[in-house]
């Protein structure tokens, strides 16, 4: 699947008639909900009731995707004040990722804006910091757990 972002409406062309981006590209937006993009600090990313809410997408989308934000960027921070990679190594680490995903998935199942669902992407910073490959290989598998026990 090929999403976009920040860029032409793809459903329809100027005078009407049909797409302006090729066959298959899909609006970002159209598909997927997802939590707030900026996080000032760890901290705000911990308070789940505030940092798990879709803030982005909820009033064009369909819903059928979920992406969390994990990762701690502001426009209004100064990026060079703080150690990104510590910040990543926290953020990414199994326990917290792995809550911060539970805690995610748990509010958008009792929300107003799905009924069910699961998270289905995680943006992190640093991929390769922490310990984010396991914490994605352990929720895709408990979440083939669940399709198997329904």
């Amino acid at each position: 699947m090929v999403f976009h972002l920040n860029g032409p409406d793809c459903q329809i062309d100027e005078e009407g008639e049909g797409s302006l981006c090729p066959d298959g590209m899909h609006y970002y937006f159209e598909y997927f909900q997802e939590t707030e993009f900026e996080f000032d600090s760890v901290d705000a990313l911990k308070d789940v009731g505030t940092s798990c809410l879709v803030t982005r997408g909820a009033t064009s989308s369909t819903g059928v995707f979920f992406a969390v934000n994990n990762f701690v960027t502001s426009s209004t921070a100064d990026a060079f004040s703080t150690d990104v990679e510590a910040t990543a190594a926290e953020v990414n680490a199994l326990d917290f990722a792995n809550r911060r995903i539970k805690k995610c998935a748990a509010l958008i199942q009792e929300g107003p804006y799905r009924g069910e669902g699961d998270v289905n992407v995680m943006y992190v910073d640093y991929w390769s910091i922490g310990d984010i490959v396991q914490v994605v290989q352990e929720h895709n598998q408990n979440l083939g757990l669940y399709s198997e026990r329904r």
